[in-house]
């Protein structure tokens, strides 16, 4: 816990959740045994929040997702807080003599020379026959969607300057997007470019859609026929 307290944590929500997590741990760290909902009532934030933030403290190392365990209603997520990780976000921590790595070099011969690479200007003087274009990257895997994917390549403010849609909003068609393609078992080898299109398209709908007249149709129905609209011009070629 007091690891914690000295770390910079960046934020004060990724530091009140990290309080939460740690304080359930063990004194090595591991053993923490809290649902998204309980670590979201001791921080006092939403549970999407909760999601969203343990995603990102998992990505920068600072705690670890052991396992789950099932229990009444759900299941506990087993989180382990990685105590040399906090050590390093600790500014007080300092670097002593003894930890210090000795700084070696390495001559440069001609045998490890790093060969020109392939749009150098030479390559006009490459015979014909050889290749001179790197060779292409393999297609990424395609994978159906988890449901506790998050888009990982723009942050809620970001997207909300983008869009000019609240995080609130944001969150829902995030819902939906997953719900979307969980129920059509969709494919796809880059979820960050779906997600993109989505709220794109979403947000354009809202900026362009007529108020409906007083005797035409309910707002439920144009608001069915909206999303029929935009699954049908984003996804027709499956992801």
């Amino acid at each position: 816990m007091a690891l914690v307290f000295a770390a910079d944590m960046k934020t004060p929500t990724r530091n009140s959740i990290m309080l939460a997590i740690a304080d359930a741990a063990s004194d090595d760290g591991s053993q923490s045994y809290q649902s998204r909902e309980s670590i979201a009532k001791k921080a006092n934030v939403s549970t999407r929040t909760v999601q969203r933030t343990c995603a990102e403290l998992i990505d920068d190392g600072l705690i670890i997702e052991a396992g789950k365990r099932a229990c009444r209603g759900g299941y506990t997520i087993n989180y382990t807080v990685n105590l040399d990780a906090l050590l390093g976000a600790n500014p007080c921590h300092t670097v002593t003599p003894d930890t210090v790595s000795p700084v070696t070099t390495t001559p440069v011969t001609p045998d490890t020379v790093s060969p020109e690479p392939l749009n150098h200007p030479k390559l006009k003087d490459i015979p014909r026959g050889i290749s001179k274009k790197p060779p292409r990257k393999p297609p990424k895997r395609k994978s159906q969607i988890r449901q506790d994917w998050m888009p990982d390549d723009l942050q809620p403010k970001t997207l909300a300057k983008i869009t000019n849609l609240t995080t609130e909003e944001q969150d829902d068609e995030l819902d939906k997007f997953r719900d979307y393609h969980t129920a059509k078992q969709t494919l796809s080898g880059d979820w960050n470019a779906n997600w993109r299109t989505w709220i794109s398209q979403t947000a354009k709908w809202k900026r362009e859609r007529p108020r409906p007249a007083i005797g035409n149709q309910s707002s439920a129905a144009n608001l069915a026929q909206a999303f029929d609209d935009v699954d049908a011009g984003i996804f027709s070629t499956g992801g």
